[in-house]
């Protein structure tokens, strides 16, 4: 027979295995008591009870960041595509002009930026920042309404203010 010692002082004799007294509790060997651990479900792996708040953070970002910034771009880039002459745009740098040129091929377009010397510029499409409306598509400002005084009080015909 082959003799050989386990890290917890069990002595292996072929099949047989010989416990020590003091490894026995409440009647039970080491050996029976280990049966049952291993006999149980095993427990969930973390990752599986995390997935559902991942994907929850996941769709969060996307909806929060990625997606306005999609559409974002898509916007500038039609406004880029609409652009014509006799647009009025301001710049990125904050210059307000009139485009007379637009040249796709070379990204760039021309602009007046002086009605009466008629100075123009070539800047980069990229540098379009916003296509503004023409003065005559917007509604005239509202008048402010008259003032009306205030009603007299039933106590002294005093105003209050």
């Amino acid at each position: 027979m082959l003799a050989c010692s386990s890290s917890i002082g069990l002595l292996c004799l072929g099949a047989v295995s010989v416990v020590p007294a003091e490894l026995i509790a409440g009647g039970q060997s080491l050996l029976a008591s280990g049966v049952g651990v291993l006999a149980q479900d095993p427990q969930p792996s973390p990752f599986s009870s995390l997935a559902p708040a991942m994907l929850a953070i996941m769709l969060l970002a996307y909806f929060m960041f990625i997606r306005p910034q999609q559409q974002k771009e898509r916007r500038f880039q039609e406004m880029l595509a609409n652009l014509k002459e006799n647009d009025h745009v301001v710049t990125v740098g904050g210059i307000h002009g009139v485009v007379t040129g637009v040249h796709k091929d070379a990204e760039r377009v021309t602009l007046r930026i002086d009605e009466a010397s008629g100075a123009k510029i070539k800047v980069g499409l990229w540098a379009i920042s916003r296509v503004e409306g023409d003065e005559d598509d917007k509604p005239a400002p509202k008048a402010p309404a008259a003032k009306q005084p205030a009603a007299k009080s039933a106590a002294g015909g005093k105003q209050n203010k």
